[in-house]
């Protein structure tokens, strides 16, 4: 319905305010649709650094942004070894490149 009676940019934020709505219950995936379907992947991607979700971040960083892809392991990498946890650490920093097993 939104489709056939709004302008193409109220469209994206209508879309937009529905998907932070979910976002902000935790219906992470639902938002990601809604996200996708306006073609924002950045806003998905940022979410799911929130939520602290790296996998489904680098899993659009992977198919969105893939330029991206080795910096964003490395920041990872770098957070998780902060952390101390340094298995986590060692895989995003093979798969960023930097170490080889």
């Amino acid at each position: 319905m939104a489709k056939d009676n709004l302008p193409n940019n109220d469209i994206v934020s209508l879309y937009i305010k529905q998907a932070q709505k979910l976002e902000s219950k935790n219906n992470l995936k639902d938002a990601e649709k809604l996200y996708m379907t306006v073609e924002e992947p950045d806003l998905a991607i940022q979410m799911y650094k929130k939520a602290g979700q790296f996998d489904n971040m680098i899993r659009l960083i992977s198919k969105y942004r893939k330029n991206l892809l080795k910096d964003t392991h490395q920041a990872i990498a770098q957070k998780f070894q902060q952390e101390g946890n340094l298995k986590m650490a060692e895989h995003h920093y093979v798969e960023s490149g930097v170490l080889s097993l």
